[in-house]
């Protein structure tokens, strides 16, 4: 549910490859202004943690996979997104 409703509509388009640090945090500085659906409610913080969770995964599947990005993830257990030079 989570990929169908909230991040395909708004990630979907964008090839892995192409997507960048500032378009995750835009993504997800959104998330925080979404009400829930058909309600008068905004996203709960364990939902966008959830979101964030179905991303990160995919990401790191993508990185397994040797897809190039743009940023790479950092391994120090803490998720970040630091930007790559290299891509």
């Amino acid at each position: 549910m989570y990929i169908r409703v909230h991040i395909t509509p708004k990630l979907g388009h964008i090839p892995l490859q192409k997507l960048t640090t500032s378009q995750l945090n835009n993504f997800y500085a959104d998330m925080m202004k979404v009400k829930c659906m058909d309600k008068e409610q905004f996203l709960s913080p364990r939902t966008i943690l959830r979101i964030h969770n179905v991303i990160h995964n995919c990401l790191e599947f993508a990185i397994r996979d040797n897809i190039p990005l743009s940023f790479y993830l950092s391994t120090s257990g803490k998720t970040q997104l630091i930007h790559n030079n290299n891509p």
